[in-house]
């Protein structure tokens, strides 16, 4: 279907990794930080997908996604509503993973209940590929009700099987523009498998989200957030000149922004950037106002295949953009694994009104997977990370 300058290696300990960790900026690309823990605080959520209805095995509908869903900000059936539920059996009531048992307490804004940890332990959605490549089943929230501009969902998925040399696309974030960010496993550049965040802004000029590889099968809590609140978090453009590369089509470089800010951009073809899509995100707290015409090129993450990049490259067609996040955590433990951040198509008064779940792409084999304890959260700030208190 149409998802740093240096890297250093430290050991230190878990003590002085917290007390850095607030300073810490987010940046485009892989960052992962394992700080052990176990202390795991409050989600605020504006819905649950629970999975207390209905017994595992049964064939899934629609009226059963409903039923399993609870929200108080936006009512199941009349403005969350799971709809266009494929036939063929692909999804049925999955049996509860024990891997994905909420480790922190999950409560629903607007008065809604609040589960404490482990009491998110019921059935879920489980997606039985049989052979198909494109299988998407989706819920909506209307858009007479919510008015999202900037929306987080969670969601543990539980024994995601190796995509091999295929792409399985996950789940997607829509919004009434056709803006989208998806996540999808897939081999990386540097031939392990990981996960990846993609989106159709970036796809044309070739795609340039770096891998974050845990082991498969996978077992994680899954984060993205979509941020179109204001113009300037993010920008794609197209690269024009200038620069030096070496490596192969799709190996990532790193291009530094004046300011401080990051971004990345994938090779077209051997040894170079012909017509690639070269893409940003703002320092935090500072979007930017006009988009940069500009960059200096650096080596690229390990999980983009690491070629050889240096000088100066020129950008044109930038467009200011919005940003998402995607967050990638140990199911069992919380610990982040990776966090990776790019830009996304932004317009001025925009609805992310749609979550697709299932398969896409290309991945034609015959894996289960399951979808437990979905969550989303669009009043007040959402969270960057829904498991960032985990």
């Amino acid at each position: 279907m149409k998802r740093l300058r240096q890297f250093i290696l430290i050991l230190i300990s878990p003590l002085f990794a917290a007390s850095c960790l607030a300073q810490m900026p987010i940046l485009p690309g892989l960052t992962s930080v394992n700080l052990g823990g176990g202390v795991f605080g409050t989600i605020n959520v504006d819905l649950v997908y629970t999975g207390n209805y209905s017994t595992a095995g049964t064939a899934m509908t629609n009226a059963i996604g409903d039923s399993s869903t609870v929200s108080n900000n936006c009512t199941p059936t009349t403005c969350a509503q799971w709809q266009n539920l494929p036939g063929g059996g692909n999804f049925l009531v999955g049996a509860n993973q024990s891997a994905c048992s909420n480790l922190g307490a999950v409560a629903v804004n607007g008065g809604g209940p609040t589960y404490p940890a482990g009491t998110l332990a019921y059935n879920n959605i489980e997606y039985k590929n049989l052979g198909d490549t494109v299988v998407y089943w989706n819920i909506y929230l209307s858009t007479g009700t919510v008015s999202a501009n900037n929306l987080t969902i969670g969601v543990c998925l539980a024994s995601v099987p190796s995509p091999a040399s295929l792409v399985i696309d996950l789940m997607e974030l829509t919004d009434t523009y056709g803006g989208d960010a998806w996540v999808q496993a897939k081999q990386c550049q540097d031939s392990n498998e990981g996960f990846a965040l993609e989106s159709s802004a970036l796809t044309s000029g070739g795609h340039s989200s770096p891998c974050i590889e845990p082991s498969f099968p996978a077992t994680v809590l899954a984060s993205i957030n979509y941020n179109e609140s204001q113009a300037g978090l993010g920008f794609y453009g197209t690269y024009a000149s200038g620069g030096s590369v070496t490596g192969s089509t799709g190996n990532i470089c790193l291009v530094n922004f004046t300011g401080g800010s990051f971004g990345m951009v994938a090779l077209t073809g051997s040894n170079s950037l012909t017509g690639a899509t070269v893409y940003g995100v703002a320092t935090s707290g500072s979007p930017w106002g006009t988009a940069p015409t500009s960059g200096t090129l650096a080596n690229g993450p390990p999980s983009g295949g690491s070629p050889t990049c240096s000088g100066t490259i020129t950008v044109s067609g930038a467009t200011l953009s919005g940003v998402a996040t995607f967050s990638l955590h140990d199911a069992t433990t919380g610990t982040l694994i990776g966090q990776e951040q790019m830009a996304v198509p932004y317009h001025a008064s925009p609805f992310l009104d749609s979550l697709y779940i299932g398969n896409g792409e290309n991945y034609n084999g015959s894996g289960t997977w399951y979808l437990q304890n979905l969550l989303m959260t669009w009043t007040g700030t959402p969270p960057q990370d829904m498991y960032s208190s985990w």
